[in-house]
């Protein structure tokens, strides 16, 4: 397959699960928890984080209000990155989340 055709089917993939909530990711709803609540065990409050493929920012979200992180999302789909500011605004942080495209 063409590599740039298949970087196009990735991109769509993403795009259409912009805005989806925390299912955009995966079918498992119960593993995303799981690994939340995993990363909540490990990452010590206050701590910076870089989430690369951070999808609409829920992990971000849910860290900044359980320990008061702070982070940057970056991710390959700008409906993503739309949605994530979206989603961090709507969140009302008093946490900073930047994201890029």
């Amino acid at each position: 397959m063409n590599p740039k055709k298949k970087d196009v089917e990735i991109l769509n993939f993403w795009n259409e699960r912009a805005g989806l909530g925390e299912i955009a990711g995966t079918n498992d709803f119960m593993l995303t928890r799981i690994e939340q609540d995993f990363l909540e065990s490990i990452v010590p409050p206050k701590t910076r984080i870089l989430d690369i493929g951070c999808g609409n920012s829920s992990t971000l979200i849910r860290l900044a209000k359980k320990s008061g992180c702070t982070g940057i999302g970056i991710d390959f789909s700008e409906k993503m990155i739309r949605t994530s500011k979206k989603s961090v605004k709507e969140a009302e942080l008093d946490a900073v989340i930047e994201n890029y495209h």
